[in-house]
């Protein structure tokens, strides 16, 4: 079964690339001074985790958001939005 074996590693390799990614986007589902909640990409349940922020930037429910990937957990590094209709 060679074709299935191809199907396997190429979904292993997808996954190795978004494991190894050094950023991803996000939107913001809850923020308060303890962390964000989020929903990543393709996903419509929040995060469990709270996650560490850029205290330099006011984050609400649905922004838009840059993660940065940091010893291993993503910090909520900015807000990206804009363009037209914005």
């Amino acid at each position: 079964m060679i074709l299935g074996t191809e199907i396997s590693e190429t979904a292993r390799l997808i996954k190795k690339a978004a494991d190894d990614a050094q950023h991803a986007a996000a939107v913001v589902a809850a923020a308060d001074a303890e962390g964000i909640t989020l929903y990543f990409d393709g996903s419509d349940t929040p995060s469990g985790k709270k996650y560490l922020f850029n205290a330099g930037v006011t984050f609400a429910p649905g922004d838009r958001v840059i993660l940065d990937r940091v010893a291993g957990t993503w910090i909520v590094a900015y807000k990206i939005g804009g363009g037209a209709g914005a």
